[in-house]
């Protein structure tokens, strides 16, 4: 689109942000027959060129929603069935990111730029261990109950929280009797993040190991999720170990381990089409799932770095009784 012919839209989107109702907005478009005319023109042009449907048209010119649907019904136009506006995050420290070309006649795409704190380092990487995301939520899944209401909590700082329980796979209504909850937040910026297309998930893992402020909480969260802490047992000696099917995503984490001075080393992995069983029914291994043990001489440096970060109530106290032990 031409400057001049941008500059007039903007102008007109500038009359219908400072007309205080209908009959305002027509006389500001000179009244009459031919303000109207003009006034369903822009609309138009809004909807079907620069494809905004209500809700965008009203987000920009600040006026509700409901008002936006009444002069489209008023001035007799059919809105154009619309796709809603896609949600999208980066991770970064610009506050305000710019607006995007809203006048390039494509659909919009909305750019959020968020900035990473350690509460949400800890729950994005949970969930790459223990949950699944889609185009507009992302699930948390765990069988601790003691860890529901701190991961609840965090989950709360971000968006809408919908709780389910589930009992032997059936719906449950309350955590008591439930052996599986699952916590889903409903927003598409926060399940970009962790999009498995394009490289956004690649990039908000690699920002957040990145960060030496930032990493312990985040591989504390995927430990809560996918790791264990075994306490020494009789001639046992103890064990912490994570476990993932993701080799890249391991590799990261021991390279981010490696920086607080942390050794680790991998095990042998469980090959695909092992059968286990989980509370009594076999489960069929689909993935190499590889274990990334922590150096037994490392023990009490990884508790003091990461361990001092879990939520899982039974993981930390067991982490407490090995740093005991290992002093």
């Amino acid at each position: 689109m031409g400057e001049r012919k941008a500059q007039d839209i903007r102008c007109e989107i500038e009359i219908l942000k400072d007309g205080k109702n209908f009959r305002d907005i027509v006389k500001r478009f000179h009244g009459g027959k031919e303000g109207e005319a003009r006034f369903r023109a822009v609309l138009e042009k809004l909807n079907q060129e620069f494809f905004w449907g209500h809700y965008v048209i009203a987000k920009r010119i600040g006026k509700t929603r409901s008002t936006v649907k009444r002069w489209f019904k008023r001035l007799g136009i059919e809105p154009l069935a619309i796709k809603l506006i896609e949600d999208f995050a980066v991770l970064g420290c610009v506050e305000k990111p710019p607006y995007p070309d809203v006048f390039s006649g494509k659909p919009i795409k909305r750019v959020h730029t968020i900035i990473p704190d350690e509460s949400l380092s800890y729950f994005l990487f949970f969930v790459l261990g223990d949950g699944t995301v889609d185009h507009y939520h992302i699930r948390a899944y765990n069988k601790e109950k003691a860890l529901h209401d701190p991961l609840l909590r965090i989950m709360q700082k971000y968006g809408t929280i919908t709780r389910l329980y589930f009992l032997n796979k059936k719906r449950v209504e309350s955590l008591e009797e439930s052996n599986l909850w699952m916590l889903q937040l409903s927003s598409a910026k926060y399940a970009s993040l962790l999009s498995p297309l394009g490289d956004n998930r690649r990039k908000t893992i690699d920002l957040i190991l990145n960060d030496p402020n930032l990493m312990a909480q985040a591989i504390a969260g995927l430990w809560d999720a996918d790791g264990s802490v075994t306490p020494p047992l009789h001639r046992v000696e103890a064990k912490i170990v994570l476990t993932n099917c993701d080799k890249d995503l391991l590799d990261r984490v021991k390279r981010s381990l490696a920086v607080f001075n942390i050794n680790s080393y991998y095990g042998k992995p469980t090959p695909t089409g092992r059968v286990s069983r989980i509370n009594g029914r076999p489960v069929v291994t689909k993935r190499n799932i590889w274990p990334l043990y922590i150096s037994m001489s490392d023990f009490t440096r990884w508790i003091n770095v990461i361990g001092k970060h879990l939520k899982h109530p039974h993981k930390a106290e067991t982490a407490k009784t090995i740093l005991k032990s290992y002093k």
